[in-house]
């Protein structure tokens, strides 16, 4: 019927309602730390995760596969149970001729947060949901948040002007309370 169509339609676009209760329970604060190009690293994404926040990197910082998935490895093995999750930075652009296999691995190793940056986060979303993990999509505009969205995203990273790295054109405030990013439950 159509409550429950647009009910699944909801739930299949704004991800798990769950998730912020999930998240909370696991970061001793609620912060990401960016990943850098060429700076981040599994020594900076252990100590951020251990200190209860998520590390991240590019996974395009390794400079091989072989190198990413050593990368993976380390970080998985060297992370304690109670440490915040860390997140590989998938850039899905058509461009990436790596993007298939750092999939691969980032599923091998179930990174547990998968950030898909600088294109259409839907080529990376089945695969890590199969596995439990989460995906966040970096957006830096309306049309950006709403592909993401459709996509089955579980969180937006807003790329905002003035957020440092790749910025976007609106202020955050704007982005977030848009009348038309609501659009995506269904009811605007």
């Amino acid at each position: 019927d159509a409550f429950h169509a647009t009910n699944s339609r909801r739930e299949r676009m704004l991800g798990d309602p769950n998730l912020a209760v999930q998240l909370r329970t696991q970061f001793k604060l609620p912060v990401l730390v960016g990943p850098m190009f060429l700076v981040s690293g599994p020594d900076l994404v252990i100590a951020c995760s251990q200190a209860g926040v998520a590390g991240s990197f590019p996974t395009l910082n390794a400079r091989t596969t072989a190198i990413l998935d050593q990368w993976l490895a380390r970080i998985t093995a060297e992370l304690q149970p109670d440490a915040a999750p860390y997140a590989a930075n998938l850039i899905v652009h058509p461009t990436n001729t790596r993007l298939a296999e750092d999939v691969d691995l980032v599923v091998k190793h179930k990174s547990p947060l998968v950030i898909a940056s600088v294109g259409n986060p839907g080529r990376v979303v089945a695969a890590v949901k199969r596995y439990g993990g989460l995906v966040f999509s970096d957006v830096a505009s309306l049309k950006h948040a709403q592909r993401a969205a459709e996509a089955g995203v579980d969180g937006l990273i807003l790329l905002c002007g003035g957020s440092g790295g790749n910025t976007g054109w609106l202020t955050g405030l704007r982005l977030f309370t848009s009348p038309r990013l609501s659009c995506t439950d269904g009811r605007s």
